[in-house]
């Protein structure tokens, strides 16, 4: 019976030291498992003491149940906590399933009076479970490291004893050695926990260990390992970083490998100081910050400082350089242009607007841009005309050094701000320095071009003038010069501002008069002066506004022939000319129709398609149709207007010279004109026929056009001698008030109808 006692009390011990393990294992170790075997064995102490104790020896059915029950539920603890990886419901299911046998097994034995086997068969229940423990801990709990196997073998052998011990637990001598088997059991399970958890930790030391060295020198960003203020160990990305070794790395102070001074104006030392300062307070400290590589490139970095240990601190530093030069590029192009490199409007603006607040009358606004710009685009093509605009802006730039600021508003427009002028008199002195830019030769892919330059001088007109009103004032001063010749300089003035508005309302009237059909011809009755028949008519531009008023060439012919305007114009008088005399042309084969083409229209190759398709369309052959130009046709190109008109002629298509005498052309013209008919001009029939002067030019302009062949038509002609006078010389035919002014279709007609 002692022995029993010793034995008893030996397994209580073992179970305490097993605990003791555990409970250590549980709280220092990493598996998570123990904590579930020490509540356990907690249990089956419980159940050992009560067992030695036999507190209810004298109460057989309380005494068995009571063990039966504490036995079941450890089973039940320890079979739930080992039975992970099920599907939820299937657990439950067996889990009340097992619930309702434990609860049905004993009430079954208290009917039969067999409540002394209670407790045997909850030591089988728990032998059952530790097997099914062991089967478990060997296959799934760290089943590559021998300690873990020795716990699962031992757990079954645990398990078995308990089931055999029961079994023959009356045999006084069997009991004491199973007692003593049991105790073994235990001591080999705390023994192999406890190498089983140092193998698991030396094992995760390993992992974590080498996990660490693949991520400290595979990272992206660069790492430092920093003590006391100096770098003892850094990844390869720092390396890459920062253009040097590792072995010149470690060693030196974070600020021996940054700049100076930091963009924020801060010295690197002592904003660095500050910096470890605020990390070592336990916080991650983000900021830019500048290094330098070993070439001396500056690195913009991002870095995140914080404290491993006390003095020690990791700097994690991802390199964005190119980040913020791709930025720097960005707002960049946002301000200034990407030709030239000069800034754009809205920094311009910006610009002007604080020299207006600070000094507005000491500031100008010099509009100018290159003469023919398009042409020098169109012939030598973009990319040298981009090369002319970054030679000018350069140029300018040169001569002015730091004096001004200089924009490129668009296409080959520039406007320089003059900020410092002591008088406005002394604004000729950087109009010379921007003319003598254009005094030298330009280089346009290997050939010397020499260019012009206009421009428009615009200064506030009061202290409260506004940098868009400046910039228009100027450009409207620009826009006066360009309209006067190359090479022009105009100064703003508000008369000049009135008549540039009143040019831009007719440019627009113009364009929505194209669109509503405003312009319509007039026609003025060409007369054969022996007959006084009619053998011809004059088309003539007339716009008609929708309100019924009257706007007369002189004042929409120029600006529209400046925007080039006067092309739809002429097409839209040519095709409703054809379109009214159709039918009339049918009946009169000798009838011809004077159509005024501008120079503009002529210059265009497809003026000769435009007439065919007109005469195609309204079914107008060639005899009955004139084109009418002046002699300004042949200042710029003569050749090529002539072969213009060689390939009009040929189509049957006459030809006439509008204004003779009024233009730019030597006698010599005559000869090479493709022309068949010459229109002289009113100015020399006014004093027609009274003075002797003018009748001798006018009998010998008559008499050299019929000698080389030509026709002639005399213009203007609005008294009765004056008509008789030309009568009498040999004139061809006729036109002028005296005869007939211009007129609408409705009256011409009515007019050959009598």
């Amino acid at each position: 019976m002692e022995m029993l006692l010793f034995v008893q009390l030996l397994e209580i011990a073992t179970v305490l030291v097993l605990i003791l393990v555990l409970t250590m294992l549980q709280r220092f170790g990493g598996i998570k498992y123990i904590y579930n075997l020490r509540i356990a064995f907690i249990g089956y102490f419980i159940l050992i003491v009560l067992t030695m104790l036999n507190l209810f020896e004298e109460q057989v059915v309380f005494n068995s149940l009571f063990k039966y029950a504490l036995l079941a539920t450890i089973s039940v603890y320890i079979y739930v906590s080992f039975s992970v990886g099920s599907n939820k419901l299937i657990h439950l299911a067996r889990f009340y399933w097992m619930i309702g046998i434990l609860i049905l097994t004993p009430m079954t034995l208290i009917i039969l009076e067999k409540t002394d086997q209670l407790e045997g068969i909850g030591y089988i229940l728990l032998g059952i479970v530790s097997i099914f423990v062991g089967f478990f801990w060997m296959n799934k709990v760290l089943s590559h490291l021998i300690p873990s196997k020795i716990v699962g073998v031992t757990f079954i052998l645990f398990g078995l004893h308990i089931m055999s011990f029961i079994i023959v637990q009356y045999d006084e001598e069997f009991l004491i050695l199973g007692y003593m088997v049991v105790a073994a059991f235990e001591a080999i399970i705390t023994i192999s926990l406890v190498f089983l958890n140092f193998n698991y930790l030396k094992e995760l030391d390993d992992i974590t260990y080498s996990k660490y060295i693949n991520l400290f020198n595979n990272s992206s960003d660069a790492i430092l390992l920093i003590s006391n203020e100096i770098i003892f160990d850094c990844n390869r990305r720092a390396e890459e970083i920062f253009e040097r070794s590792r072995e010149d790395i470690i060693g030196r102070n974070p600020m021996d490998i940054s700049e100076l001074v930091q963009d924020n104006g801060r010295e690197s030392y002592d904003y660095g100081t500050e910096l470890f300062s605020s990390a070592s307070e336990g916080k991650i400290t983000r900021f830019d910050w500048i290094h330098t590589s070993a070439n001396g490139r500056r690195i913009n970095c991002e870095i995140s400082l914080f404290l491993l240990e006390e003095g020690e601190f990791a700097a994690v530093i991802r390199d964005m350089t190119a980040n913020y030069a791709y930025e720097e590029e960005i707002n960049f192009h946002k301000y200034y242009d990407a030709v030239t490199h000069l800034p754009k409007r809205e920094l311009f603006i910006d610009r002007l607007a604080r020299f207006l607040d600070e000094r507005h009358n000491q500031v100008a606004l010099i509009a100018f841009n290159i003469d023919n710009f398009k042409e020098i685009n169109d012939e030598y093509g973009h990319e040298a005309g981009d090369e002319l605009l970054r030679q000018v802006a350069n140029k300018v730039t040169s001569v002015f050094k730091s004096e001004v600021t200089l924009t490129r508003l668009g296409g080959d427009e520039f406007v320089a701000i003059m900020d410092k002028l002591i008088h406005i008199n002394r604004i000729y002195l950087p109009l010379e320095r921007i003319q003598s830019v254009f005094n030298d030769n330009f280089e346009i892919q290997g050939q010397q071009v020499n260019l012009s330059v206009c421009m428009g001088v615009a200064f506030p007109e009061s202290e409260t003038t506004q940098p868009m009103e400046l910039l228009k004032n100027s450009d409207l001063a620009l826009n006066l010069a360009k309209s006067k010749g190359r090479g022009r300089i105009e100064f703003y003035s508000k008369k000049e501002k009135e008549i540039f508005i009143a040019r831009i309302n007719i440019e627009r009237d113009i364009r929505i008069g194209i669109e509503s059909g405003e312009f319509i011809p007039y026609y003025q009755p060409i007369i054969q002066p022996h007959s006084g028949k009619i053998v011809g008519i004059e088309v003539l531009a007339r716009w008609i506004k929708q309100d019924g008023s009257m706007i007369y060439p002189n004042t929409f012919i120029p600006i529209a022939e400046e925007t080039e305007l006067i092309k739809i114009i002429g097409e839209q008088i040519l095709s409703k000319a054809c379109d009214d005399f159709r039918e009339l042309l049918k009946d009169n084969k000798d009838f011809v129709i004077h159509i005024n083409l501008s120079p503009l229209q002529l210059k265009d190759d497809s003026i000769i398609t435009t007439l065919r398709d007109v005469m195609e369309k309204y079914e107008i052959t060639a005899r009955h149709l004139f084109i009418e130009l002046t002699e300004t046709v042949f200042i710029d190109d003569a050749d090529h207007a002539n072969e213009i008109l060689k390939g009009i002629r040929a189509m049957g298509v006459g030809v006439a010279l509008d204004d003779f005498g009024t233009g730019y052309s030597s006698l010599s013209y005559l000869v090479k004109m493709q022309v068949d008919t010459i229109k002289i001009d009113r100015s020399f029939v006014v004093k027609l026929p009274g003075d002797q002067k003018s009748r001798a030019m006018m009998e010998y302009i008559i008499g050299l056009m019929h000698d080389l062949g030509y026709k002639v038509v005399v213009e203007g002609v609005e008294e009765k001698d004056q008509a008789d006078y030309l009568k009498s010389i040999g004139c061809d035919a006729i036109q002028g008030y005296y005869y007939h002014r211009p007129m609408s279709i409705e009256k011409i007609r009515k007019l050959l109808m009598s």
